[in-house]
């Protein structure tokens, strides 16, 4: 028993700290990323659903957010279940939870 390495906890302090830029802007999910944050600013849609646009292996690359997003006005739904997403722009979106009366302003995590 007392021969097994100690194991790093799942959810410790360390293993959630972010450092340096995650993402990398110069891959074809980014840049897949970008165009549809720009059709659906343009379009004037609802909804933001990157997972259905990227499809499933592009948007697990996808580890922040672009920053025109804030373009997004007419937005009132944003699905980002399963993301892998690390950092939102500070200037981006803010969400409101239609369960209550708070709204979460979402930060740059630096």
């Amino acid at each position: 028993m007392g021969d097994k390495p100690d194991l790093p906890l799942k959810n410790s302090v360390a293993n959630s700290l972010i450092s340096g830029n995650v993402q990398d802007k110069n891959s074809i999910a980014w840049k897949k990323l970008c165009s549809y944050a720009d059709k659906i600013a343009a379009e004037n849609s609802d909804e933001f659903s990157p997972l259905k646009e990227l499809g499933p292996e592009l948007f697990s690359q996808i580890h922040t957010l672009p920053e025109t997003i804030s373009n997004l006005k007419k937005v009132t739904k944003v699905w980002l279940y399963g993301s892998k997403l690390k950092r939102i722009p500070s200037h981006s979106i803010c969400i409101s939870n239609p369960f209550s009366a708070i709204k979460i302003r979402l930060n740059l995590i630096n």
